[in-house]
């Protein structure tokens, strides 16, 4: 059995999906993960102490190949690893914010790219940024959503409930959705409509405190953050999914929202682009132009019947394009391409 070493945050569910994706394609899988005490060493470039760790961990576990996820943090130690062959994954702020900060930081991102036999990207906006800063090989591989966890299994209520699941943070435009909220409810004040907002994060006492400051404490309710088993079912409390980042280099929750037959509302940045097929599947409003979100919003509202319309052609297009199973064999056809070609 080829062993498969992961250089990735154990802590994350794209992490476990992943592994376990590599796990049901007849390879043996380890992570080797950074621990949280630690990441803070990363920040100040003090690598010695995990490059020492990482070639333990090689030495101890032999593996055939190692995956990188995440270009800089992960990607330097595997770089600086001299283990070969390994791959390395791109995520988002990796490769759209990193380089950006000085030359040094474009540096050290082209070196980790430079030495990887292939990049790995979710979407075509990433690809297209990593090219910038490498000329080898890129695989797009997205991120895959299991159909049977992600369905619709609950019927909808007379009341509206119109959500988010994500990170509590000002790039995802939460506050912009309860201020578009505010005016959505007062345009259709004969419906009865419901904010649920899901997800931790530290921007929560803020996001409370605009909601209070507008009136809104009845209509709308802060969850919090929820485990991964949960999130299906939350999908399933959700009339209309509302994403409005401000940027997103893909787009899981909105996929696994259209999975369980959700109409989703998107801002036209990053990888949304690639995930709701405009006025099918969602609908795409212009980043910043809060009329737009309203009006997207209020479409659903004031025309029921389009929320199973656009529902059932959501999860038709993730079936077609996202199916988890499909992801599954791009990844062992990745994998197998590049444990034939040797340790070059």
């Amino acid at each position: 059995m080829k062993k498969v070493l992961l250089l990735a945050d154990e802590a994350s569910s794209h992490t476990q999906k992943w592994a376990d994706a590599v796990k049901a394609n007849g390879f043996d899988v380890r992570i080797f993960s950074i621990r949280s005490s630690d990441k803070s060493d990363l920040q100040k470039a003090s690598y010695i102490q995990h490059l020492s760790r990482l070639k333990r961990t090689i030495s101890d576990y032999k593996p055939d190949l190692m995956h990188a996820h995440y270009a800089t943090s992960y990607g330097l130690l595997a770089a600086l690893s001299g283990f070969k062959p390994y791959l390395i994954s791109v995520w988002g702020s990796d490769i759209f914010d990193f380089p950006k900060r000085s030359f040094f930081h474009r540096q050290i991102l082209k070196y980790n790219l430079r030495n990887s036999k292939c990049v790995v990207s979710s979407s075509n906006v990433m690809a297209q940024e990593v090219r910038k800063y490498f000329s080898g090989p890129i695989e797009i591989i997205p991120f895959g959503i299991d159909l049977a966890v992600f369905t619709r299994v609950a019927t909808r209520k007379k009341m509206l409930t119109i959500g988010i699941i994500k990170s509590m943070e000002d790039y995802y435009g939460i506050e912009e959705l309860i201020r578009a909220f505010k005016i959505v409810r007062e345009n259709n004040s004969d419906t009865e409509l419901k904010l649920l907002l899901i997800g931790g994060g530290t921007k929560i006492e803020k996001y409370k405190q605009i909601v209070s400051d507008l009136g809104l404490n009845e209509f709308v309710e802060f969850r919090g953050k929820i485990s991964q088993d949960l999130v299906p079912a939350a999908h399933n409390e959700i009339d209309i999914f509302v994403n409005p980042s401000v940027h997103e280099s893909f787009g899981v929750s909105v996929l696994e929202a259209s999975a369980c037959e959700n109409p989703v509302v998107v801002t036209n940045v990053g990888g949304l682009k690639e995930v709701v097929v405009n006025n099918s599947t969602g609908l795409i409003v212009e980043q910043g132009n809060q009329n737009e979100l309203i009006k997207a919003i209020s479409y659903f509202v004031e025309n029921r019947e389009q929320i199973d319309i656009f529902g059932k052609r959501g999860r038709k297009f993730v079936s077609g394009n996202y199916d988890q199973s499909n992801v599954r064999h791009k990844i062992k056809d990745l994998y197998t391409s590049f444990l034939k070609s040797g340790k070059q």
